[in-house]
C-alpha cells in the first residue's frame, strides 16, 4: 500500500492503530470521513500521530497515549 492510498484505506477500516515517530501529524482531520460504522482509534505516539479533533467526527473514538496509560 502507498502512503497515498492511507486515507481510503483508513475509511474502510474498524480500527487504527498509530505508532510512529513522526514529527508531524500522520493522520489529519480531512483523511477521516463522517462514519456509518465505528471507528476506533489509539494514537500511542510521541508527538502525537493523529490530528485530535478527528474526535468530534461521527462515529469515532479516538485514544491517545493519555487515555491508556495507568
Amino acid at each position: 500500500m502507498k502512503y497515498d492510498d492511507c486515507s481510503k484505506e483508513i475509511n474502510s477500516a474498524d480500527f487504527l492503530i498509530s505508532c510512529t515517530s513522526a514529527s508531524h501529524l500522520m493522520v489529519e482531520r480531512y483523511d477521516i470521513q463522517e462514519r456509518k460504522k465505528p471507528l476506533l482509534i489509539f494514537d500511542l505516539a510521541l508527538p502525537r500521530d493523529v490530528d485530535e479533533s478527528i474526535a468530534d467526527i461521527k462515529g469515532v473514538a479516538l485514544y491517545d497515549i493519555d487515555n491508556v496509560s495507568s
